[in-house]
């Protein structure tokens, strides 16, 4: 008898004190992601993206300890203000991910937003809890540009 394993997913959830369309420029625009994207071991950014749909993005995470942890994709949707989707692949040994898939919802509630970020496809426990705390981080991080 076989085992079938079931693909892994993240949910994270924050509400942020600004209107959907400034929010989503700011999780959108290269020259923005530097104020929140990365995790807590991140040194820099460089983000190259081609943003519509089946264009493609690579962002270099560049470490304090002198790493660099690559993630790279494909835009698949592109809502403006609403909704993103994107394939998210990485080369991590400790955190793997191979075409795995964000969504990223933004629903405006009058001054505020909620953003819901779905990441899926994960094939492990580790490399699943390891993105839910650098999306924790970031979420954080991104959130705090609008208090």
């Amino acid at each position: 008898m076989a085992t079938q394993t079931q693909p892994l997913t993240l949910n994270l959830t924050r509400i942020v004190k600004a209107p959907a369309a400034r929010v989503f420029k700011a999780w959108t625009d290269p020259k923005q992601m530097h104020n929140w994207f990365g995790c807590d071991q991140m040194a820099s950014l460089e983000v190259k993206q081609d943003f519509r749909v089946g264009g493609d993005y690579r962002v270099d995470m560049h470490l304090h300890d002198g790493s660099i942890n690559t993630v790279y994709g494909t835009f698949l949707e592109i809502v403006p203000d609403k909704k993103v989707a994107y394939t998210w692949s990485n080369e991590s040994q400790q955190y793997p991910a191979n075409d795995t898939l964000v969504t990223v919802e933004f629903v405006g509630q009058g001054d505020q937003t909620v953003i819901n970020l779905t990441h899926a496809r994960f094939e492990d426990q580790n490399s699943c809890d390891g993105h839910s705390h650098g999306w924790s981080f970031a979420l954080d991080k991104f959130s705090s540009l609008f208090q």
